[in-house]
């Protein structure tokens, strides 16, 4: 019996090169970090007033890595290698607040991380406390479904809900899957799955951006523009006027190991009718 997870062709060798540079890349972001939050700890180096702490949030699969180049290259940041996930996708199961405000309360001052939060007051209070420029992008839930399912069956093969995706037989049960969830804890239905992040868009502390705005030439600018605003009101530094270029040159979507050089509205031909309907009643406020 054919299996979806057949129809992709998979390169063993690129797997193992790929997977070694985030290996390489987590050590020497741990001895960065150590240095960092030992200079720390004796008062040498900056404090939150002057470089605050950039998270960028986000519904998975709606632009994580892209943002981030951009955060990266904002002046006085640092990437440190960390990434702090609600639901790691490795063992597919909750990290409570209190584990979430751990992380967060070892993130260094300047420091730029990815995250994928559930929103949570606390949590948004405790992004406060460290003077962050908390960055969310969003996406449109209908290319956000597709992006989901064809990273589980294609891509993710560490992921825990690999197999489960993966040996089913078309495309459109793995997307109803995806959409319906199984009624367990491990695979809740899209609005359940989503909902929980798209929150943090009514969060006054947060800037919202629109993944469609971001990687649309005619809106960037705009975007960027006001990320540099939100980051000179935080840090109380004025930037170069080269920065915004900097920022736009910095945006480089093959460099990300979930690129998948695809349409971004590919969801147009791949969902049915049936289910493109059922996402936007399930979300009337974010296409």
């Amino acid at each position: 019996m054919a299996r979806i997870a057949q129809t992709t062709a998979f390169n063993a060798s690129t797997f193992r090169s790929l997977s070694s540079v985030p290996f390489k890349r987590k050590v020497f972001a741990k001895l960065q970090r150590a240095f960092v939050l030992a200079d720390r700890a004796r008062g040498k180096t900056r404090s939150f007033e002057t470089h605050p702490v950039v998270i960028v949030n986000s519904l998975p699969k709606s632009g994580t890595h892209l943002l981030m180049q951009v955060a990266e290259a904002l002046p006085g940041t640092v990437q440190l290698g960390s990434f702090i996930a609600q639901r790691p996708s490795w063992a597919n199961w909750y990290r409570s607040e209190a584990q979430i405000l751990k992380r967060i309360g070892n993130l260094a001052p300047g420091e730029c991380v990815g995250a994928h939060l559930h929103y949570r007051s606390g949590v948004s209070e405790a992004l406060c406390a460290l003077n962050a420029l908390h960055l969310f992008i969003y996406r449109d839930p209908r290319a956000v479904l597709v992006s989901e399912v064809q990273y589980l069956v294609q891509t993710a093969r560490w992921n825990a809900l690999h197999s489960r995706f993966a040996n089913l037989d078309t495309l459109k049960e793995a997307l109803d899957l995806a959409i319906e969830g199984d009624a367990s804890d491990a695979l809740p239905d899209v609005q359940s799955r989503y909902q929980p992040y798209l929150d943090w868009r009514d969060d006054p502390n947060v800037f919202a951006i629109r993944f469609e705005d971001l990687s649309n030439p005619a809106t960037c600018d705009v975007v960027l523009r006001d990320i540099v605003e939100q980051h000179e009101m935080r840090s109380g530094n004025q930037t170069d006027p080269g920065l915004l270029e900097r920022l736009r040159n910095s945006i480089r979507p093959g460099l990300s190991h979930t690129y998948s050089g695809q349409s971004p509205e590919r969801w147009k031909n791949l969902l049915t009718r049936e289910q493109q309907e059922k996402l936007v009643s399930l979300f009337p406020c974010v296409q």
